[in-house]
C-alpha cells in the first residue's frame, strides 16, 4: 500500500486493519464498546482528523487485548485488579509494537489527543491515593517502557505527587516491582505481578501501623484525627477511586467526539450471496445473450488493453544487445544491428465494479427504444460483459457486487477477485432491483476488498442512476484518493461529475455497456500517480 495519511481514513482502514489483526470492526451506534471478537465505535465524523486519531489509538489497543489478554483469568477486586488492568494494558501494547509497525505511532498520537483534549488529566494532592499510584504506574511505563514521548510530562508531574503522598521507600518498592511487567509472558503472571505489589503495599502500610516507642515516631507518620494512612486508602480503595485506564479515557473521549459533531453512520456491510436462485437454463441463457450483444466491445477492451501490454522491439544502430538476424544487413549499409526493447503498460490493477439495485433501477425510466428493457437488466448485462473483457487481461483482477443486500448493512457478491467471472454467471442473471441507494457504505466495502488485493492499482467502478447522499458520497471519495483507489461513476440520468474524478453520464441505459467500457480503457490505460 502506498504511503497515505490513515489518520484521514478511519471509515475505510479501520475494518480493515481489524481485519487483518483477527478482528470484526463495526462503525456506527452510539457507544464504543467490545465483546472480544467484534469492536464497536459510534457513528463519528468522517472528516474529522481528531476522531481518526482516537479511532484508530483504540482500535489498536483493543485488538491486542484480543490477540493477547486471556479473559478467563480473573484479574481481582480492589486495588489488585486495578493494577492487573494497568499491568496488563502496558504488556499487550507492547507485544503489538512488536506486531504492528504502526502501533506506537498510534498509541503516542492517541496519547497526544487524550492529553490535548483534557480526558488524559494528570493527578493532584487532593486525588484518592489509589488513583495517584495507578496512575504513577501507567504514566511511568507508558513513557518509560513503551517509549510513548507524549506520556513524559504526565509521568514527571505524577511522579512529583507520588512522593508527596506515600513514604519514603515505597516508589524504590514499587519501582522495582512494576517494571517486571516485562518479563510477564501472559496475563496469568500479571496479575501474580499485581498481587505481588498489593502484598508489597500492605506490609508498607502495617509497618507505618504499627506502634513504636515513644520518642521514636516521628510526628509526620501519625495519621492526622485518626485518618488512615495514603497506603492504607489505596488498599482500601472502592470502585470509584481508582484511576482510568488507556482504554477506558480512550473510549471515554471517542464517545464524547461521536457527540460533539454530525457524525456518520457508516458501518461496514457485510458481503452476501443473493437471496434467488436461477435456473441454470436462465444463467446460461444469460450469459449467451451478453456475450452476443457485447461481444465486440468486450473484444475492443480486451484487444486494446493487451495491445497496450506487449513488449515491443525495434532496430537500432546502438545498445546492449545485438540483433544476430540483423548482422547480414551491414553489407547494405544498415547499422541497426542492436535490439532495444520498450516495455508495454503495466495493467497489474484490480477491479472493483459495484452496480446500483436499488428499486428505481426497476422502473421504465431510461428504456431504450423498443421500451421493454429496465435499467436493472442492462446494469447486470454490463457488469457481466465488463468483468468477462477484464479478466482477460493479463494482470487485471476483476470482482463485482451489487447494492443495496437483501438484509442490512449487505451488499450483494456477485464475484470475488478469486473466483472466475464465467462460473458467477447465474448470480448476474439473478440480480434484481429492489431497497435505497446506501452508495457510500457500498463504496467502503468495495475499498475493503481492494485494499486486500497486491495490485500497485486499485479501481473502484460505481454505476448509480442517483438518490444517494451527496455529502456522504463526496467524503467518501475523497477517502479512497487517501488510500491509494481511484473512484470512476457512471450515472444514468445524472450528473456524478461532482463526486467522481472521472465520470461517464448516459441518458439511455443502451449506452451503459459502451460508458463502462471507455471509461475503465481510460483508467487502466493511464499512468498511475504516486
Amino acid at each position: 500500500m502506498r504511503q497515505f495519511s490513515i489518520e484521514r481514513s478511519l471509515h475505510i482502514l479501520g475494518p480493515v486493519l481489524g481485519k487483518k489483526r483477527g478482528v470484526d470492526v463495526r462503525i456506527g451506534g452510539g457507544q464504543a464498546c467490545t465483546d472480544g471478537n467484534t469492536i464497536w465505535l459510534p457513528a463519528l465524523p468522517i472528516d474529522d482528523a481528531e476522531a481518526a486519531v482516537l479511532g484508530f489509538g483504540l482500535l489498536f489497543h483493543e485488538t491486542n487485548h484480543v490477540r493477547y489478554t486471556d479473559f478467563t483469568v480473573a484479574k481481582g477486586e480492589g486495588l489488585v485488579g486495578a493494577l492487573t488492568n494497568a499491568l496488563e494494558d502496558i504488556r499487550i501494547d507492547g507485544l503489538g509494537h512488536h506486531e504492528y509497525a504502526g502501533g506506537r505511532r498510534e498509541e503516542e498520537h492517541l496519547v497526544e489527543a487524550l492529553i490535548r483534549r483534557g480526558e488524559a488529566k494528570s493527578c493532584t494532592k487532593d486525588d484518592h491515593p489509589a488513583k495517584i499510584l495507578e496512575s504513577y504506574v501507567m504514566w511511568r511505563l507508558e513513557y518509560d517502557l513503551l517509549g510513548i514521548d507524549a506520556a513524559k510530562g504526565m509521568a514527571e508531574q505524577v511522579e512529583q505527587i507520588f512522593r508527596e503522598t506515600f513514604p519514603t521507600g515505597v516508589q524504590t518498592k514499587l519501582d522495582a516491582l512494576m517494571f517486571g511487567v516485562r518479563q510477564c509472558r501472559s496475563t496469568f503472571e500479571v496479575q501474580a505481578l499485581a498481587q505481588t505489589i498489593a502484598q508489597m503495599l500492605e506490609e508498607e502500610a502495617r509497618a507505618k501501623e504499627e506502634p513504636q516507642p515513644e520518642g521514636q515516631r516521628r510526628p509526620k507518620e501519625r495519621p492526622a484525627g485518626g485518618r488512615p494512612s495514603p497506603l492504607r486508602q489505596a488498599l482500601d480503595a472502592t470502585a470509584e477511586d481508582h484511576a482510568s485506564g488507556i482504554g477506558e479515557l480512550a473510549q471515554a473521549a471517542i464517545n464524547t467526539k461521536g457527540q460533539e459533531a454530525p457524525a456518520a453512520n457508516l458501518p461496514m456491510p457485510r458481503g452476501a450471496a443473493s437471496s434467488v436462485a436461477p435456473a441454470v437454463a436462465e444463467g446460461a441463457s444469460f450469459s449467451v445473450e451478453v456475450k452476443a450483444a457485447t461481444n465486440a466491445l468486450r473484444q475492443r477492451l480486451a484487444g486494446l488493453l493487451q495491445a497496450e501490454t506487449l513488449c515491443r522491439r525495434y532496430p537500432a544502430v546502438a545498445g546492449k544487445r545485438i540483433d544476430t538476424r540483423r548482422l547480414c544487413r551491414i553489407e547494405a549499409g544498415d547499422a541497426r544491428m542492436f535490439v532495444r526493447e520498450v516495455v508495454g503498460l503495466k495493467t497489474d490493477t484490480a477491479v472493483q465494479i459495484l452496480v446500483d439495485r436499488s428499486g428505481s433501477m426497476g422502473s421504465a425510466r431510461g428504456r431504450g427504444k423498443s421500451g421493454t428493457t429496465r435499467p436493472i437488466e442492462v446494469a447486470r448485462a454490463s457488469c457481466y460483459a465488463t468483468a468477462l473483457a477484464l479478466a482477460q487481461v493479463p494482470g487485471v483482477i476483476v470482482a463485482a457486487a451489487a447494492f443495496p443486500g437483501n438484509g442490512k448493512d449487505e451488499v450483494i457478491v456477485m464475484a470475488q477477485f478469486e473466483e472466475r467471472i464465467d462460473r458467477q454467471v447465474a448470480r448476474f442473471a439473478s440480480l434484481e432491483a429492489r431497497g435505497g441507494t446506501p452508495m457510500a457504505q457500498a463504496m467502503l466495502w468495495g475499498a475493503a476488498q481492494l485494499l486486500e488485493q497486491r495490485k500497485p492499482r486499485r479501481i473502484l467502478l460505481v454505476t448509480t442512476d442517483g438518490a444517494y447522499d451527496q455529502e456522504l458520497g463526496r467524503a467518501m471519495v475523497s477517502k479512497l484518493k487517501a488510500v491509494g483507489i481511484e473512484a470512476l461513476g457512471i450515472g444514468i440520468h445524472c450528473d456524478v461529475s461532482h463526486l467522481f474524478g472521472r465520470s461517464r453520464q448516459i441518458g439511455a441505459i443502451a449506452d451503459l455497456p459502451q460508458a463502462m467500457f471507455e471509461l475503465l480503457l481510460d483508467a487502466i490505460q493511464r499512468p498511475v500517480i504516486h
